[in-house]
């Protein structure tokens, strides 16, 4: 009997002839090692990281603080004079006041004329909008109501300005002012 190295030196075969496949599996395996040694550096330095961070923070050494910037509501560049009052239908008080000369709330009836800042606010605001002009003043108010607080808008505005451009400012002013005194 001969031995496999015979039959294929008889065939013209060399017995030393490369396993292709075997090559392929190689390579593969190559680039899987590779893949999952960055892979575990990766997570090796990712946690220690971490460790690091937790225990510099329980240390008091890291200390995180963040904040918010501050907002205050401001009525944009323009020529016209601004009287601006918001109230608190609740409290009877006033909370925020540019240049206003009203003291107490006003006990008047807000009558739904107008939607010009319901499209600026969050749905499910009961809002009743009132707006009179004359030529040279435009008075707005505005009840704002939601189940936890109620609001009073008092807009004046008055000079010798075009004054349709300073009533396109008021649904920015009262977006303004509704995100900053309705989140206390």
């Amino acid at each position: 009997m001969l031995s496999k190295d015979e039959i294929l030196k008889k065939k013209g075969r060399s017995p030393e002839q490369l396993d292709l496949v075997k090559d392929l599996d190689a390579n593969n395996s190559k680039t899987k090692n590779r893949l999952l040694l960055i892979l575990i550096m990766f997570l090796f330095v990712g946690s220690s990281t971490s460790l690091w961070f937790y225990r510099e923070y329980r240390a008091g050494n890291l200390i995180f603080n963040f904040s918010l910037p501050k907002f205050s509501p401001n009525i944009s560049v323009d020529d016209n004079s601004w009287q601006v009052c918001l109230f608190d239908n609740q409290s009877k008080s006033i909370i925020y006041n540019k240049n206003c000369t009203i003291t107490n709330i006003p006990s008047v009836t807000v009558k739904n004329n107008i939607n010009l800042i319901k499209s600026s606010l969050p749905n499910g605001l009961i809002i009743d909008e009132q707006i009179s002009s004359s030529s040279n003043e435009i008075n707005y108010l505005s009840n704002i109501t939601s189940p936890q607080f109620s609001f009073l808008l008092t807009i004046k505005i008055f000079g010798s300005y075009p004054l349709d451009i300073s009533q396109n400012l008021i649904p920015k002013l009262a977006s303004d002012l509704y995100w900053k005194y309705s989140q206390k």
